[in-house]
């Protein structure tokens, strides 16, 4: 079983034990995800199974897409309300306020993850250290945060929005960052994501659904095929015969492909009649454009 599942995650489970449910769904060690999302928030999370778990690192080019809630006039430690309070203020800010303090976090911004993460310093995650009581720096990283929305205000204190953003985005920092610019603090107390790239939440199946497919047999129908989200990079065929060229790591002309090789591009889908073998390089020796398999499906 090969490809890409669309799964809800639910809140109140890591993105890790989302892993372990699919492993056991599916009698199988080889799933991951692409994608983290925190314990308490939801939504979109897709599940890698068999040998489409190699196309990790290609799954992720796209903005992701997130529904919320900001908790304004209070500050924790962990930038939502999963975590310790730090600060208690009033609130005075009002919708304009709002939406200005948005369009300045709107861009390409620098943005520090939250010590309650888990990016490594010094081989230690940052909520390893953050629970050990140790204060790291961690310089700000380059993120684009492409839209930053107010869409209504239900109490004074919430303020929900819609976000869209490039992968490493942190959207309780963005929370966090919000409640300071306002200068009463804010954090995170609800959050979706509706889209991770070509994945989105009108498609997602549940844990649920999921075992009703597999008890009826029907589960293979809901794999994506790995070749479905990378239509961003062009496709290229070769005649079926030089499947084993590939495999066994050679580097073919491309005038032996079936059609065309875009000039000026990097990666190509690699086709063999009508086999999906992974991504393949597109370079240049001797004067010929050549094709060589770079990310294998086997």
């Amino acid at each position: 079983m090969n490809g890409i599942i669309n799964y809800i995650k639910p809140p109140g489970i890591t993105s890790s034990d989302a892993v372990v449910d699919f492993k056991r769904l599916l009698g199988t060690k080889k799933v991951g995800h692409a994608g983290t999302l925190d314990p308490a928030a939801a939504g979109v999370l897709p599940i890698t199974v068999g040998r489409s778990t190699r196309l990790f690192d290609y799954l992720l080019h796209s903005d992701k897409v997130y529904i919320g809630e900001i908790l304004l006039g209070v500050a924790t430690d962990t930038y939502d309300t999963c975590g310790a309070v730090v600060r208690k203020s009033p609130v005075s800010a009002s919708a304009e306020a709002i939406r200005d303090a948005m369009a300045a976090l709107t861009g390409d911004i620098r943005q520090a993850p939250p010590m309650y993460s888990a990016v490594k310093v010094g081989g230690k995650r940052l909520h390893q250290l953050a629970r050990k009581g140790r204060d790291v720096y961690v310089a700000p990283r380059g993120v684009t945060v492409s839209a930053f929305e107010l869409l209504d205000m239900p109490a004074p204190d919430r303020a929900r929005f819609r976000v869209q953003c490039s992968k490493g985005t942190y959207v309780r920092t963005l929370a966090h960052d919000l409640g300071a610019a306002l200068g009463c603090g804010g954090c995170l107390s609800l959050l979706i994501r509706t889209r991770n790239g070509d994945f989105g939440i009108e498609d997602a199946r549940t844990l649920d659904q999921l075992r009703e497919a597999q008890a009826n047999g029907t589960l293979g129908d809901m794999l994506i095929p790995p070749d479905a989200p990378l239509q961003r990079f062009p496709a290229v065929t070769f005649p079926e015969a030089c499947e084993a060229r590939f495999r066994n790591g050679m580097t073919l002309p491309a005038a032996l492909a079936s059609g065309p090789v875009p000039e000026g591009t990097e990666l190509v889908r690699l086709y063999c009649g009508a086999a999906f073998l992974g991504l393949a390089r597109v370079g240049r020796e001797t004067g010929e454009t050549t094709v060589k398999l770079h990310c294998t499906l086997t």
